[in-house]
């Protein structure tokens, strides 16, 4: 191995360093942006900036340390010494190793002088540390950055930072107040080092950096290297590139203009999204709003916060690989030429699928080819559907061993996505999954939140992977014979084949052991329904005098008749009762000690959740209004009358059926009462003749015992067959 090793030539990626170009204007003409104020807090922002570098590079330093670490010793655990990427994996692996040391070494330098070891973050110094800023565009290695914000100081600009005297820039708007408030500071901050942290790698450990194998080359080309054990510590390394001084000149030099066009780019892109929230006109918070408010108003302290924003942050999102679509598996392998593709966003997303079927809320999508070591390789771009939000990552391209396979692995994804796209739906929301459509309740935002991220971790925990992939293995044992197209006519178009139904099955049923907050987790959202009732019993309750007067002014006073007028009275009390039973029915519509029939139960399930949600809208919108109506308020342009009458009109007074765990429970009771009636009526009848043949002159009392015994067994025998009949679905 030594040998072998000792010659492998290796070129190094030659990227030229990019220059920060601006172009002077020799003209600054008067403008009215001096507008604003600066805050009262300002003195605060450095410090606060300070904070959140430290805490982010500390974090982000430590973090990485030992994730390259493990990296670089997987990638030995996967050489195969007679493979074709043996001298690939080699390197990857030392280069993983010298990221790990160059963070490890520098560790103390990166937290008080990052910038010398190319970790440019500039921006938020910016906006920290300014009084008076200035609007430039910047063109930077090939790129331009437009409304780009500036300080007036050189000590806090790009140029400064970037240590390059030749930079010149072009001010578009001068003299900007800086305005921003202690928590547009937090808020700005918090964005740019959340999105750096999640995409981190891209800036620090591009492969574009990884040596590369070159037969071709000579030793003394420029920016060539090879493998050599050193001699004092018997370990592999790889010789310094030339051109560079060492290891940590090669890698700032490579790491710096990716982390300067991030902070360009977000400079651009906070600014720009702070400019749209100030443009903003605040409206006029209406009686009753568009989405109706399933919460008791002043009950739901942090309710307009969506989980989505509060808990996931974007490193939390998955980087799925993009995977060759079976319509295009024949004409696409991942050793394909870039150029060869039409590098068109839409028309790249329909050769790639990606392994996403539950968190819809993220939208992805190829939006560049291009080729690393030979491979085929994928810009993705995910998309927050609700926000607007977007990150790239780069991935490579995966393709499945088998178009049969592929087709099974879409269809799998296809069927899970169909599970909750229903339970979304029965939610009243779509694909998209914002939860503030929810009815700005934090207590089922979070409830729905939790469940969708159980589920992914169901989804992708090992165990179910390997089941799934066995259920996929016998399909495609059972029908070998069949073409790749006569496959997905069979499974594919099929909604209800079996291959579908067996992944169902197995998804559902995997839920059945799963508990969130110690509670089952087909019965989470019945706990959440139940904790928001008890909310609005007791605000009805507070508030009766306003219900009531509104009801009465907008329904019963146009009430035809008496009986009209009494029962919308009742109606309320009646609708609370009703929604109480709804929700015990669902929690026992999925038996959790049988998983047989979880299918037909997950459908019946979704029923009854969306009866309670709408049932909670309808009684919002008729309960949360927090003061008497007035004819003025009733004229407006809101039509609150006709939003009003409909709700109360839609809200059910009569409950469903009992669940079947509870009717089966009605059903043994019935038998139990019918054999003890049964027993009761032999052992009364068996007294009477043994009495009558002793003594014939039975005394009253002893008849009216008698009678007695009688009567209760025929109430008992009645009861119990009452109660078989109900069980039964009967009455």
């Amino acid at each position: 191995m030594k040998n072998k090793l000792s010659w492998l030539l290796l070129t190094v990626s030659s990227s030229t360093l990019p220059l920060l170009t601006l172009s002077a204007t020799t003209e600054a003409t008067e403008n009215n942006n001096s507008s604003g104020t600066v805050s009262p807090d300002f003195d605060q922002f450095r410090d606060v900036i300070d904070k959140k570098i430290k805490e982010f590079l500390t974090k982000i330093v430590e973090k990485k340390i030992e994730e390259y670490k493990v990296r670089s010793r997987n990638l030995l655990s996967e050489i195969d010494n007679n493979g074709d990427n043996f001298a690939e994996k080699i390197i990857e692996s030392l280069y993983m190793q010298y990221l790990s040391n160059f963070l490890s070494k520098n560790k103390d330098e990166i937290l008080t002088n990052y910038l010398n070891k190319g970790i440019v973050i500039v921006y938020p110094r910016i906006i920290a540390n300014n009084k008076t800023l200035s609007e430039a565009n910047i063109d930077y290695n090939g790129e331009s950055y437009t409304e780009v914000k500036i300080a007036d100081s050189d000590q806090y600009n790009y140029e400064y930072f970037i240590d390059d005297p030749d930079i010149n820039r072009e001010i578009t708007v001068p003299k900007i107040v800086n305005s921003n408030k202690l928590e547009d500071i937090n808020s700005k901050s918090d964005k740019y080092f959340s999105e750096l942290e999640a995409d981190f790698d891209r800036y620090f450990a591009n492969k574009e950096d990884f040596p590369r194998l070159d037969l071709q080359s000579v030793i003394d080309k420029d920016g060539t290297v090879n493998i050599d054990k050193n001699p004092e510590t018997n370990v592999l390394e790889l010789t310094v590139p030339k051109n560079y001084q060492d290891w940590d000149d090669y890698i700032i030099r490579k790491i710096k203009p990716r982390f300067t066009a991030y902070d360009l780019r977000k400079n651009k892109e906070i600014e720009k999204e702070d400019v749209s929230e100030e443009e903003e006109k605040p409206e006029e918070q209406p009686i009753l709003p568009s989405v109706p408010e399933i919460v008791p108003p002043a009950t739901d302290s942090e309710a307009n916060v969506d989980p989505f924003d509060a808990k996931i942050g974007q490193e939390n999102v998955g980087r799925f690989s993009p995977y060759i679509n079976y319509e295009f598996y024949d004409s696409i392998n991942i050793t394909d030429d870039a150029g060869r593709f039409n590098q068109n966003e839409e028309e790249l997303s329909k050769f790639f699928y990606f392994n996403n079927p539950i968190n819809t809320r993220f939208e992805y999508k190829v939006i560049k080819l291009k080729n690393v070591d030979n491979k085929l390789f994928a810009d993705v771009k995910i998309k927050d559907t609700v926000n607007n939000k977007e990150i790239t990552y780069e991935s490579e391209v995966k393709k499945e061993s088998t178009k049969k396979k592929t087709i099974l692995e879409q269809v799998k994804i296809d069927t899970v996505n169909e599970i909750y796209l229903k339970f979304y739906d029965s939610l009243g929301l779509n694909r998209k999954i914002d939860l503030k459509k929810l009815g700005n309740t934090k207590i089922l935002s979070n409830t729905v939140f939790n469940m969708i991220f159980e589920s992914i971790r169901i989804y992708n925990d090992s165990s179910f992977i390997k089941e799934i992939n066995k259920i996929i293995s016998s399909y495609l044992i059972q029908y070998k014979d069949l073409s790749a197209d006569a496959l997905y006519d069979k499974v594919g178009k099929d909604k209800n084949s079996d291959f579908r139904h067996d992944i169902k099955y197995l998804l559902l049923s995997s839920h059945f052991s799963s508990y969130i907050n110690r509670i089952n987790f087909w019965n989470y959202l019945s706990r959440a329904y139940q904790e928001l009732f008890n909310e609005y019993v007791s605000f009805i309750d507070t508030n009766k005098d306003v219900i009531v007067y509104n009801i009465d002014k907008i329904i019963i006073k146009n009430d035809k008749t008496k009986a009209q007028k009494a029962q919308d009275k009742e109606k309320i009390e009646k609708v609370i009762r009703a929604l109480n039973k709804d929700i015990n029915y669902l929690f026992g519509i999925i038996n959790i000690s049988n998983p047989a029939e979880i299918i037909s139960e997950y459908d019946e399930y979704l029923s009854q959740v969306k009866r309670v949600q709408n049932q909670f809208r309808n009684i919002s919108t008729v309960t949360s209004i927090t003061k008497k109506l007035t004819n003025e308020d009733l004229s407006n342009s809101e039509n609150i009358t006709q939003r009003f009458t409909e709700a109360f009109r839609n809200l059910e007074i009569n409950p469903v059926k009992q669940p079947k765990s509870d009717l089966f429970l009605l059903r043994i009771l019935g038998y139990i009462i019918l054999v003890v009636g049964i027993l009761l009526s032999a052992i009364t009848s068996a007294l009477q003749i043994f009495k009558y043949k002793r003594n014939k002159n039975t005394n009253s009392k002893i008849k009216a015992s008698l009678v007695l015994s009688w009567l209760v067994s025929a109430l008992t025998i009645i009861t119990s067959i009452i109660l078989i009949l109900i069980g039964n679905g009967g009455l």
